[in-house]
This record gives structure tokens, sequence and C-alpha cells, in this order.
């Protein structure tokens, strides 16, 4: 009844209840109990963004409920796909650098607020019409003051941290990844949510005040002119004070630079949150859509590009556990050849490449990449290279202790899902994507000696992820045999190994 009542009191007492409860490690909100209440949260979340959410977001034209000519326009123009605007996307590194300074623009602003407040009363008791209509031009365009962008940030990051606190509770597991709107709602905050587009709405309102703030100015220095000296014309006052209105909404125009009130670290931590509830929920997730699959990776291959962190672990399991399910496989292929396709066709101006003299008719156009290049556009091709490096990073660990293999617990997890990830990425590429991993320099060997020399431990721990690295070693290789002929002596001094697994066994003489 408090989240309904729409008083911001009760619902900031209600949030602040389930926060509580929500972060103890016992299943107090069993969400299959009280349905109702993560529509309600749902709900909230849209209306706390709606007030601050721009059309500056990744949606082609705009997510916002316009007119029915605005609507009418966006269906006949072709939806540009989501993940082709990755360039638009605010990156993990973009937004720490930005958050950085913008705590540091809060610890100043603490300290001059008091005076910005008094000058912003005396500027309103001085130009009371001119603040009037100012504020009725504000509420048309729903620009907000800082106070009113403090407020929602607070609502809105309660609201994302108790959805993740929900997503910890194994009880909530398959109701929230199997809700209609859960997704949605979270596609369309991580989407819209953009630096530049938060920077218009604070910057408009900034260039508003500074403007009123020199025009009173202007105004003042005009009417001690006046009384100096009667040979000025009444004219010459306005005169000047219209170029200082001027100035500073032709500079607000053409400022590009970083202002740091603009929501970096509200942003970057609802992605962190949304990023933490996938990772609980992608093992019992089947993405809808082709839409779903694009945000989901685009938000994990921003993550992992920050390999050594912990929140790269995170997209590392979410690609991992997505992968256990045959409908995400198939659809996320589905997706990558789509984007390589229409990245293709931008490529040749709208068509595709016409065919040589050697090639099949029927042949699809991307099936030409079988060579050491691949075409670009879709997120394998990314996802591959990250994930190679991750695997580099892990073999000069384990090849760097000379006295013995030994791997923390947290170590070996974190390999077993690498190893679980690129196996996946395995299953799902193309016969030319295969061929092109196995011709990546030192990629195949690296697997090859990662697997043996964990195998050669002989724990259940070590022989489990050097089993899944020689599998995927094994499907790599599926139709690429003649590539692998160079490895022949390092799969036969490993098979001669007096303690290997038999299953290891097998997989490497598959690849043979």
């Amino acid at each position: 009844m408090s989240l309904k009542s729409g008083m911001k009191l009760e619902i900031t007492n209600a949030l602040n209840t389930l926060s509580s409860l929500t972060k103890l490690e016992t299943d107090n909100v069993v969400l299959a109990h009280c349905p109702e209440l993560l529509d309600i949260l749902l709900d909230l979340a849209e209306d706390t963004s709606r007030s601050w959410k721009t059309r500056d977001g990744l949606f082609g034209c705009g997510e916002d409920d316009g007119a029915m000519d605005e609507s009418t326009d966006c269906e006949a123009k072709e939806k540009p796909l989501l993940f082709s605007q990755k360039d638009d996307f605010d990156t993990y590194r973009e937004l720490f650098e930005a958050s950085v300074d913008e705590a540091c623009h809060l610890m100043e602003l603490g300290s001059t607020g008091d005076r910005t407040s008094s000058d912003q009363h005396e500027i309103a008791d001085d130009e009371d019409v001119d603040m009037s209509s100012a504020s009725q031009s504000g509420s048309a365009n729903r620009s907000f003051s800082t106070h009113e962008w403090s407020s929602n940030k607070d609502q809105f990051l309660s609201l994302s941290n108790t959805l993740r606190n929900l997503s910890f509770l194994p009880a909530n597991f398959q109701f929230l990844a199997r809700h209609p709107r859960f997704l949605q709602v979270l596609k369309g905050t991580v989407l819209s949510f953009q630096m530049r587009g938060l920077r218009l709405h604070v910057h408009q309102q900034e260039t508003t005040v500074a403007s009123h703030k020199i025009k009173s100015e202007g105004s003042d220095t005009s009417k001690d002119a006046t009384m100096e000296s009667d040979d000025i014309s009444p004219t010459a006052g306005s005169e000047i004070s219209s170029k200082a209105i001027r100035k500073p909404s032709l500079e607000g125009a053409a400022t590009t630079e970083w202002l740091p009130p603009t929501g970096a670290l509200t942003i970057l931590e609802h992605r962190k949150d949304v990023l933490t509830i996938l990772s609980h929920l992608a093992g019992y997730m089947t993405l809808p859509d082709s839409d779903t699959a694009q945000w989901v990776m685009l938000l994990l291959l921003d993550f992992l590009q920050t390999q050594d962190t912990y929140y790269a672990s995170l997209a590392l399991e979410v690609i991992a556990k997505l992968g256990i399910s045959h409908e995400n496989r198939v659809l996320l292929a589905s997706v990558d050849r789509d984007l390589r396709m229409a990245h293709l066709k931008k490529r040749h101006g709208g068509k595709l490449p016409s065919r040589t003299n050697g090639s099949n008719k029927h042949q699809h156009p991307l099936d030409d990449n079988t060579g050491d290049k691949w075409e670009q556009g879709g997120f394998l091709l990314p996802l591959f290279q990250s994930l190679s490096a991750m695997v580099a990073q892990a073999l000069t660990v384990v090849t760097s202790q000379t006295a013995g293999i030994t791997l923390s617990n947290s170590t070996l997890a974190h390999l077993e899902m690498l190893m679980l990830a690129m196996f996946n990425l395995a299953v799902l590429s193309e016969p030319g994507f295969k061929r092109y991993m196995v011709l990546q320099p030192g990629f195949v060997s690296g697997l090859l000696r990662l697997g043996v020399l964990l195998a050669d431990i002989r724990t259940p721990a070590y022989t489990s992820v050097s089993m899944r690295t020689v599998e995927t070693v094994r499907v790599i290789a599926k139709d690429n045999e003649s590539l692998l002929v160079q490895f022949t002596e390092m799969i036969a001094k490993a098979a001669m190994q007096p303690y290997i697994h038999p299953k290891v066994l097998d997989d490497l003489m598959c690849v043979l």
C-alpha cells in the first residue's frame, strides 16, 4: 500500500524496509507468494526514471511515447539494430572516470551550495516575472533541477538495489527469469540512460539559471549608467542586457565538454546491479528475442573489457550460464549472423556484394569468410578476443608456478567458468569462425598446454577444468583436422601420461 500511495515519504519508508529485508540471507521476500510486488517495483522504476529519460538512448527512433506522426515516421524508417549502435554506448571506463569527476564535483558543491542558493533567491526576488515564465517553460520541457535530480536518483538507486537483492534469493530465481516484464524494464533503463542525454538536461537547467543571473546584472548596470548620465539612450542598456543574455546561451549551445553532475555514478551503479541480477538468473533464463540478446551481449562485452575486475568475472559467469540452454545458443548464433550481414550490407552501400566466379550461387554471402579474417559487426568476434585474452592470462598464471601448480579456490572457479564460456562459444560458432579461431597464433596450443598441465595434477577439480579445455579443442577441431597436424607431438606426449583421465585421452585422440 505504501508503494502504491504515490507519497514520497511512504515510498521511501517502504523501500528502506524492503532493502533491509532482502539483504538478509534468509528467504524473507518470496515473490511467488506476492507476485504483485514485482510489478509495483517495476512500475516505480519506470515512473521514477521517466522525468529524466531522454531520446538519446539506443532505441533508434526513441523510446518515449510521442505523437502519432512521430510514431508513424519511426515505423517508416528501418529500425537500426541495437548492437550496431555500440559506439554510442557509454563504456565502463568512461563511466568510471566520469564518476570520479562527479564525486569531486559533489564535494565542491557541498561547500558552495549555501552561496549558490542565496544567489538564486536574490535573482528570484528581482526577476519575479522572468522566473515565473522560465518555470512555466521548464515544466513544459520537463527539465529538472539539481534537487529534483538528486531525489529521483536516490529513489531509482534504491529500487535498483532492491531488485538486485531479490535476485540473490534462490526462491526467486525462476520467478524473475520468467517474468514477462522484468528483462524489458532492465533493457529500457540500461539503454536509455547515457551520460550525454542527462548532460543535455542538466546543461539546459544551468544555462537557464546563468542567463537570468547575467540578465539581472545587466539590468542593474543599465540602471546605474542611466542615473549617472542622461546622454545615454534608453535602448543602450537593453542592448547591453540582450547581448549579455544571448552570450551564455550561445556558449551553452557550443559547449561539449563533460559536465560533472550528469549521473555517471547512477548509471554505473545501476549497470552493476543489472549485471549481478543476470549472473543469478542466466541459468534459468531463455532469451525471448533478438533485442534482448543484443542488449545483454552489449552489456557483457563492455564489462569483459576490464579483465581484472570483479565485474568481468560476473560477465563471464553470465555468458557461461546462458550457453547452457540450446535455445539461447541458437538465438545468439542467429543474431550474430544477422549483425554481420547488416554490417556487410552497410559497407557495400546497402547491398550484398556480388559473387566471385568460383563461388557457389547457393552459398551464403558470409560463408566466404573462412580465412584468417572474419566479418565484423557481430558480438562473437569481440567475445572471442576477450575470452582468448583471459585464457592467455590464465596460462601465464599456471606456468609461472615452478614448485607445483596450486591455485586458489576462486582462481580455479574462475578458470572453470572461463573454459565453460569458451566451450559455449565454440559450440555456437559457425564452421568458418571455428577455422578463424584455429588460425589465431597461439590459441590452440595454449588451450592444449593448459589442459595437459591441469590433467597432470590428478585431482577432481583440476581434472574437470582439463576435460572442459580439451573438449573445447575437440569442438574447434571438427572439420579443421588438417590445421592441427602441427600439434601431433604435443598430443602424443600428453596421451602417454600414466595417470591421464580417460575422457581427456579420448578427446585428445578425437582432435587428431
